[in-house]
């Protein structure tokens, strides 16, 4: 089954090659360890993430890049397994669900332990002047949107994200968001939500989302 989801972001100022000499996002970074910290043990973990259609094959999407470089800096005793779902960056809701369905069938399949799920995905990147798709005043609103939807465990808003709308505020990672939205309605969930912050106006978020009725 599946017990635990962590949401982190998909930075790649988390990779080491993007690091200077004082690192722009410590916070963020020490929140993202603390939430792997939080896994229940033992576990298998899946990393959903997004790529984009067409990509090279044989290159390693960023989402799992990061998560692997959190990983090997502060790795978490029993853990049985590490498995990656890449999911299309368009992918629409449905496709989405299909995917839920099937993360959740593999986890119920699965013998001996739990599966804590990984979701490698930021919200919007238009909420200043400094960010990659500039300031589009509805980042605020989509934003607030989606940390609600995570603060309260709510798959629904996470599957009615606006696909066009989340293209043109460049939330990349809006199709594993929705791949979580297909896992929150399935079950009843409780949500630790460690860190929500937007440096360079990307929307950032650090969460660790436990079935209600194992949670504590």
């Amino acid at each position: 089954m599946i017990d635990t989801i962590v949401v982190l972001p998909a930075t790649p100022l988390f990779l080491a090659e993007y690091r200077g000499r004082v690192d722009p996002i410590e916070d963020i970074s020490a929140a993202a360890q603390s939430a792997l910290q939080r896994l229940r043990r033992p576990c298998r973990i899946v990393v959903v993430t997004t790529a984009d259609v067409g990509r090279d094959r044989r290159r390693t999407p960023l989402g799992a890049r990061v998560f692997y470089e959190l990983w090997g800096s502060s790795p978490v005793a029993g853990v049985s397994a590490v498995e990656e779902v890449v999911v299309a960056s368009d992918a629409m809701s449905e496709a989405c669900r299909d995917v839920a369905d099937r993360l959740w069938v593999e986890a119920g399949d699965a013998t001996g332990v739990p599966t804590c799920v990984v979701l490698m995905a930021d919200g919007t990147a238009a909420r200043s002047k400094s960010a990659p798709g500039y300031f589009d005043a509805r980042a605020v609103t989509v934003d607030q949107s989606l940390v609600s939807a995570i603060r309260e465990a709510r798959g629904g808003p996470l599957l009615a994200l606006d696909e066009e709308l989340c293209t043109e505020l460049l939330m990349r990672g809006r199709a594993a968001l929705m791949v979580m939205g297909g896992l929150l309605a399935r079950q009843g969930w409780e949500c630790e939500l460690l860190l929500e912050f937007d440096p360079f106006g990307v929307q950032y978020v650090v969460a660790v989302i436990r079935r209600s009725d194992i949670a504590g």
